[in-house]
């Protein structure tokens, strides 16, 4: 029996995932609020509920800050 040099991917639990996007969107809020620009948070918003591709992926946590 060999043993299995890498794990395998663990799937991704979508529920955390939501989660952790929202907690991230709180703090944006507040940056955001604090900057006076709320037309900037609701087009952020939209961003992260669109994918890359402009598809709709919303369980996908993805912005680099």
């Amino acid at each position: 029996m060999f043993r299995r040099e890498f794990p395998k991917k663990k799937r991704i639990n979508f529920s955390k995932t939501t989660t952790q996007n929202q907690k991230l969107l709180e703090v944006e809020k507040i940056k955001f609020i604090k900057n006076g620009t709320t037309a900037a948070y609701s087009n952020f918003k939209s961003y992260l509920n669109k994918g890359e591709n402009g598809n709709n992926k919303k369980n996908r946590v993805q912005f680099r800050l």
